[in-house]
């Protein structure tokens, strides 16, 4: 949850320095958990759920959050041991992912899933 509210902030913090209107934006989790309270707000609850997700959807209300794979996910490099000399030259945090930068119809759908999963 921490994660996602740190990009909610960070991708504000874009939008504002841009100053343009972004209509729409595509926002990676690899947390299933977090992404369905994203879609899907509790109403009662942790306290501290109920807030941060409310942080997040102010902050980036025009955001479709979006599932990755642990394993498609550059940021997590960043959290395991990785030197920074190894960093500099690890294509994969660089450019992320092949389908990342494939036209939309290519990339991996959650919502369908959560949504499903929520009519059942």
């Amino acid at each position: 949850m921490c994660s996602a509210l740190m990009l909610a902030r960070l991708s504000a913090s874009i939008f504002e320095i841009l100053s343009i209107k972004i209509n729409g934006v595509y926002l990676w989790c690899d947390s299933q958990i977090v992404l369905s309270w994203i879609h899907f707000p509790p109403k009662k609850g942790n306290q501290i759920v109920l807030n941060r997700v409310a942080q997040i959807k102010s902050l980036v209300p025009q955001a479709q959050w979006n599932s990755i794979a642990g394993t498609s996910n550059p940021a997590d490099c960043a959290s395991r041991a990785i030197s920074p000399n190894t960093l500099l030259n690890y294509q994969f945090w660089w450019s992320g992912t092949p389908w990342l930068s494939s036209q939309e119809h290519f990339l991996p759908s959650f919502i369908e899933t959560l949504q499903s999963s929520s009519e059942t």
